[in-house]
């Protein structure tokens, strides 16, 4: 049992509010549709494998081709970001009046470099609690499918993508938001996602990564958008404990994380 944050672990940023615990937790995408020139939803997608970690307000979402359509040749790229999100709207997906909730994710970090170049400016903005602007944005509406218990149906707003998501670990009461540099590292009860630009490894490759706790009392990486043979390895956060910035919604002290976090200073 993770013990509570210690008042002596100064929180940073001020988000304007968290997220609902609804979408707090591990979700892994069951498919995706897209909309061709007929603007008419295609066949569901699953191609993909993606791990998305959300706190109460930091995440790290993690997506690439499954070993086997990529060994079939499938088209699909893997792909990875990292940032806040925000909620907009009413307050749960499983109210039919008006419409859904909105969610945005305000990205600090991509995978693609490119499209997050200025990733500390972004990192200032999310952390005063005025997150960059976004155009990805999804309404989201509970899924009553016999299958699943916990899923969501995410429609852009332009209707031309829709995705299931299925909650795999609500996070119970373990939820970690930790940054060094731009650099985040998040858990959500027994999975946590890992995101980072070169710079914030001294000069090694970018890292996107996510994984789960293991039954050898460590955490594991099981997906990596960047480097494959990470999968498989033990998570080693660079730097030292106290190099850490923990986030505002942390809810847990880092020391008491189970299995115990590792660090390579």
């Amino acid at each position: 049992m993770s013990a509570p944050m210690a008042e002596a672990i100064m929180l940073e940023g001020n988000p304007k509010e968290f997220v609902p615990t609804w979408l707090q937790g591990a979700w892994r995408r069951e498919y995706i549709r897209r909309a061709g020139p007929n603007k008419v939803l295609g066949e569901a997608d699953s191609t993909v494998e993606v791990r998305y970690i959300q706190t109460s307000w930091a995440f790290v979402d993690i997506r690439r081709p499954k070993p086997e359509a990529a060994a079939a040749g499938s088209k699909e790229v893997a792909m990875a970001f990292a940032g806040v999100t925000s909620v907009s709207g009413r307050s749960g997906p499983d109210d039919d009046e008006g419409t859904p909730p909105l969610v945005s994710w305000h990205s600090c970090l991509d995978m693609d470099v490119s499209a997050c170049p200025d990733a500390a400016n972004r990192w200032i903005e999310a952390m005063s609690g005025s997150p960059r602007e976004t155009e990805d944005k999804g309404h989201f509406k509970e899924a009553l499918l016999e299958e699943y218990d916990d899923a969501y149906i995410e429609r852009n707003q332009e209707g031309t993508l829709e995705e299931l998501w299925v909650r795999i670990d609500d996070g119970g009461n373990q939820f970690i938001a930790a940054r060094r540099g731009t650099a985040l590292f998040v858990v959500a009860g027994g999975h946590f996602g890992f995101a980072a630009h070169a710079e914030d490894e001294q000069g090694s490759p970018a890292t996107f990564v996510a994984g789960k706790a293991s039954e050898d009392g460590t955490w594991r990486i099981e997906q990596s958008a960047t480097d494959p043979t990470l999968e498989g390895k033990e998570l080693v956060l660079p730097g030292a404990m106290e190099e850490w910035t923990f986030l505002a919604g942390s809810k847990v002290h880092p020391a008491s994380v189970r299995p115990a976090l590792k660090f390579s200073a």
